[in-house]
């Protein structure tokens, strides 16, 4: 049975010659409210009660809308909302590696977040939910879109154009998710083209929070999903949450039987992906600046992804920093070789060789970059071939057989004898 016939099995065929073909309600939506109607402690008419939001009628058809507003004070795991007003458009700009964010005004930035009937995307995949948040002068805004039938889909995305166009402090100019280019915006302009719509978020700013975090914490984490992150980086652990696969049943579940009382689980997941979103966002901004100050941060990564985004000397000062703040960590000889490869590319050539004898000095097992990079650095910067030999001999009484080490002693041996090599 194709998609068609199952709508049409659940809805009816909406092919009633009474219909007024230019009311805003749809046959399939009516048919829909007349069957909630009938099922005892479940009338249309409580679904708004029940979720906390008011119809919303338009000629595309009629949706839900919830709204909720936190305090700037509202703590998500250990982080405080109002940490969104205090952000600097520079770390924005290298996590989204984004030049368009360094004129980012958070008042301006949509966090978004969808559910849907399923992750294969697609035209078969509808959203049914979608939650957006944003900052208002009496606190964050947390606004939810719910679809009740697949008729109203149109009005669905004329709430969310609107609001897109309106904003709090005008129209928004920065989007924020977590995963979205990859899934919730391609599916949202799937549903827009389909609907014969503009799509409203083409060309939009875009930071998708999951890249810049994978590279953050992926070095101590398993896992990078969402609540994950919530655990590690954020200290908050969801109580009773709804399991994002069950999600999707869900909606089906209520497409058949009317009810929609489990949607309030459906509608607090899709809250709290948005305000981690949020605290998420604070603190991976925060980490980029100064990781030393955070118990779970990794200052090599926060140097890495400076480097991605060409912040050479940012990442050098970072790991200068870090060494000074905890010279005895366990990652102490991953941080000395990073610090010296970048002081090399900096031009900091006293530096990088300095980095590589204490390695050579301290370390039983500097392994044997830190000799070849050593050796490089006396022979070309500093022109002691000799020194450069020692090191070389060194190297190869702990790893004979490396073969860069060996031609490299036999180069160095010919040119202090005058000798040619080739």
């Amino acid at each position: 049975m194709n998609l068609r016939s199952r709508l049409n099995r659940i809805y009816g065929d909406g092919n009633d010659p009474s219909q007024d073909s230019s009311s805003a309600e749809t046959p399939s939506s009516q048919e829909l409210r007349s069957r909630l109607s009938k099922l005892p402690g479940s009338r249309l008419g409580r679904m708004e009660e029940y979720l906390g939001g008011n119809w919303i009628e338009g000629l595309g058809g009629r949706i839900l809308r919830a709204d909720r507003r936190y305090p700037v004070k509202h703590l998500q795991g250990q982080v405080e909302l109002a940490q969104l007003m205090e952000l600097d458009a520079e770390p924005l700009k290298l996590l989204a590696a984004d030049p368009r964010f360094q004129q980012c005004d958070p008042r301006r930035m949509l966090f978004i977040d969808t559910e849907t009937t399923g992750l294969a995307g697609g035209a078969g995949t509808y959203i049914f939910l979608i939650g957006v948040g944003f900052l208002q002068q009496d606190g964050f805004r947390l606004r939810q879109f719910f679809l009740p039938d697949y008729s109203s889909e149109k009005a669905l995305l004329e709430e969310l154009d609107q609001l897109l166009a309106a904003g709090a402090e005008g129209p928004f100019s920065h989007l924020v998710s977590f995963n979205g280019k990859s899934y919730d915006l391609s599916l949202l302009s799937n549903r827009f083209i389909l609907q014969r719509m503009a799509d409203p978020f083409e060309g939009m700013p875009h930071l998708d929070l999951i890249h810049p975090c994978r590279t953050l914490w992926k070095g101590r984490l398993e896992s990078c999903s969402l609540q994950s992150l919530e655990r590690h980086v954020l200290g908050f652990r969801r109580s009773g949450d709804i399991p994002g696969h069950l999600i999707p049943q869900t909606y089906f579940s209520y497409l058949r039987t009317g009810r929609f009382q489990a949607f309030a689980d459906v509608f607090e997941h899709n809250r709290l992906d948005i305000l981690s979103m949020v605290a998420l966002l604070a603190t991976a901004a925060a980490v980029v600046t100064d990781p030393v100050r955070f118990q779970f941060a990794d200052p090599l990564s926060a140097a890495r992804l400076h480097q991605l985004r060409g912040g050479e000397r940012e990442a050098a000062a970072i790991l200068e920093s870090a060494l000074r703040e905890d010279p005895d960590c366990d990652q102490r000889l991953d941080w000395v070789r990073e610090l010296a490869l970048l002081t090399k590319r900096l031009g900091r050539h006293s530096d990088s060789l300095l980095l590589w004898r204490g390695l050579l000095q301290e370390h039983p097992d500097p392994g044997e970059e830190a000799f070849e990079e050593c050796a490089k650095i006396l022979e070309h910067q500093i022109k002691d071939l000799r020194a450069a030999l020692s090191v070389v001999r060194r190297g190869l009484q702990r790893h004979p057989h490396n073969p860069s080490l060996s031609h490299r002693q036999h180069r160095l041996e010919c040119k202090i004898a005058g000798k040619r090599w080739w």
